[in-house]
């Protein structure tokens, strides 16, 4: 993992979690891995240089505007700005293990069954 992935994640996490958003966005992540793995094409069309960044950030606006919270789709504009997109499979699942880490603090002594944890955290 990158220190850029690692610090993205990092910051997003910190906005979910202000502002409530990290359970939607985190279901949200998972979904858009499932997708950029099933269709590995749209990464390379998001990725590819011989379209102009405001075309690819066009694209991807298109495509997710009404599918995921702005806050994760201006995430991943300021991931195709740095040329990382590629990233984003790292940042997933740090933000995964920044929320499983949240709720094993929370509950820590309260018996909490770690597996539910990891496996609601990895939907």
């Amino acid at each position: 993992m990158t220190q850029l992935a690692q610090e993205y994640a990092a910051g997003l996490y910190a906005l979910a979690q202000e502002e409530a958003l990290c359970g939607q966005l985190l279901t949200q992540m998972h979904t858009l891995v499932d997708c950029f793995s099933q269709e590995p094409k749209f990464l390379q069309l998001l990725s590819n240089m011989s379209l102009r960044q405001e075309e690819r950030l066009q694209i991807l606006d298109d495509t997710l505007r009404s599918q995921v919270h702005l806050y994760l789709l201006n995430f991943l504009k300021l991931l195709l700005k740095r040329n990382a997109l590629h990233e984003f499979f790292d940042c997933e699942r740090i933000f995964s293990g920044e929320l499983v880490s949240f709720f094993e603090e929370k509950f820590a002594g309260e018996g909490i069954d770690h597996s539910r944890v990891n496996r609601l955290s990895h939907r």
